[in-house]
């Protein structure tokens, strides 16, 4: 993320610039971001900190994995809804030359 100007800040958060202004120098504070000489804010060093402290206690592939696994069981659910298996329609198909005389007797 490119640093970004207190105006650009008060206009993309439409706020007045005071309160933009206050709400920078708290975060500042906190080392969440940094003013640099130009006057412009840009994300903090505390950032990367919490961010990799977030990160060690998450297992990000496994995560990564479940949400994956989820979604192929989606797809395959979807495929499978959509089309019945070939080997039951083939299995009617067969049905229909073995038993017509019969069904065409029960749809009397």
């Amino acid at each position: 993320m490119q640093p970004q100007s207190l105006t650009a800040l008060v206009n993309a958060l439409a706020l007045p610039k005071s309160t933009v202004h206050g709400l920078c120098a708290t975060l500042a504070q906190a080392g969440l971001v940094e003013r640099l000489d130009n006057g412009s804010y840009q994300l903090g060093t505390r950032v990367m900190d919490l961010a990799h402290a977030y990160m060690a206690r998450t297992d990000a592939a496994a995560e990564f994995q479940a949400v994956l696994d989820e979604a192929l069981r989606d797809y395959i659910d979807r495929q499978q809804k959509a089309r019945p298996r070939r080997h039951v329609m083939a299995s009617f198909a067969s049905s229909l030359g073995e038993f017509d005389s019969l069904y065409r007797e029960l749809a009397k």
